[in-house]
């Protein structure tokens, strides 16, 4: 019996096949939503488990209250935002009003996108390592294999990289504009 609940079942049987894009042969473009492609519930699951894969001085950073608020959170909460296509802190301070699985995350504490920015800049090791975890799970799902390929492990690294400097030139351009 499946455990997982009627909306997320009826959602997973949409969900996309493994596809590259013709123009990048990338499996991860970064402008797309994960939860289109492995679904809502996978891509939840693995954004909570990806804050307790850290490693980059975990017990520092679980001692550090960035703003007000926990650093599990606010990983997970990044984490998930990321891999579904919300990059700006504006955006997902919105999302947090609007989207009720990132309202979930965020367990009755709210940050505001400056206290986002704030936590990217300060614990931005950390968010590589569980963004970085989180793209890799949902690789391994498409994929149907946890034997990657060094191809699809390098584009795992890159759109890590291009989906967390994405969030910084967006809330640059906010700032400037």
């Amino acid at each position: 019996m499946n455990a997982r609940p009627w909306g997320f079942r009826k959602q997973e049987e949409n969900i996309m096949a493994l596809q590259p894009t013709n123009r990048t042969r990338n499996i991860f473009p970064v402008h797309a939503d994960l939860r289109e492609r492995v679904g809502t519930s996978n891509l939840l699951c693995w954004c909570l488990e990806a804050p307790l894969i850290v490693t980059d001085d975990s017990a520092q950073l679980s001692r550090k209250n960035i703003c007000g608020f926990r650093p599990q959170m606010m990983l997970t909460l990044l984490s998930f935002c990321y891999a579904s296509s919300y990059y700006g802190s504006e955006d997902i301070a919105r999302a947090i009003a609007n989207d009720r699985m990132v309202r979930y995350i965020c367990a009755r504490t709210y940050p505001d996108a400056h206290a986002i920015r704030r936590f990217r800049r300060f614990c931005r090791g950390a968010l590589d390592q569980a963004l970085n975890y989180v793209l890799r799970q949902a690789a391994i799902e498409m994929t149907g294999s946890s034997d990657l390929p060094p191809e699809l492990e390098q584009q795992i690294l890159s759109t890590t990289q291009e989906k967390i400097e994405l969030a910084v030139v967006m809330d640059r351009q906010i700032a400037e504009g």
